[in-house]
């Protein structure tokens, strides 16, 4: 694109693209309306007629406006009583119990991973993860400048991690070795 030349990318759309971007929500409730019994019970609120919000839910919202307890985002290591209902059933088998501030909540598998790697990396740290594996791992890995080591799977006992793999990648610097179960791509569960 030299000399301000200009590019023609051929991009071009498709019939379900642009029925798609030519819908609205009308449209959609048309469709449910055409599907609906006339003579059934009705699931969805007459035409014309205003949907009537629930009156626990006009409750909620009214408490949580009065009192200010709905005015936020809700605590980023999680809600108190679902920290509280974790622990109480994690304690249901560990020896040693935990406590509601032991427990840390994620929004997904993924954010736990980088809180675990931001948190437990330290120099000349090495990470060991399974080939295949998971980009988001890796590439997590290589933003923290970790060292990033393979474990591999042994094809012909259905995908069995190759221990022998792992003990040769692993030394002193190795501070996690991520196990995916079930493993995704192959499958392999671990029992």
């Amino acid at each position: 694109m030299a000399n301000n030349e200009s590019v023609d990318w051929q991009f071009s759309g498709s019939d379900e693209g642009k029925a798609a971007s030519e819908a609205s929500l009308s449209t959609y409730t048309s469709k449910l309306f055409a599907l609906c019994d006339p003579q059934g019970k009705p699931i969805l609120p007459p035409r014309g007629e205003t949907a009537e919000t629930s009156h626990t839910a006009e409750r909620a919202v009214v408490k949580a406006v009065l009192f200010g307890t709905g005015n936020a985002y809700a605590p980023s290591i999680g809600l108190p009583a679902a920290k509280r209902a974790v622990a109480d059933y994690l304690n249901r088998d560990l020896p040693k119990k935990l406590s509601p501030d032991d427990v840390f909540m994620t929004v997904g598998c993924k954010q736990a991973i980088e809180l675990a790697v931001d948190t437990l990396a330290k120099p000349n740290a090495n990470i060991l993860l399974p080939k295949p594996g998971y980009p988001s791992n890796l590439i997590r890995s290589i933003f923290k400048h970790l060292e990033v080591r393979n474990y591999e799977f042994l094809r012909e006992e259905k995908y069995e991690i190759d221990l022998d793999s792992v003990r040769a990648a692993a030394d002193e610097n190795t501070f996690a070795i991520f196990i995916i179960n079930p493993h995704n791509p192959n499958g392999y569960i671990i029992w």
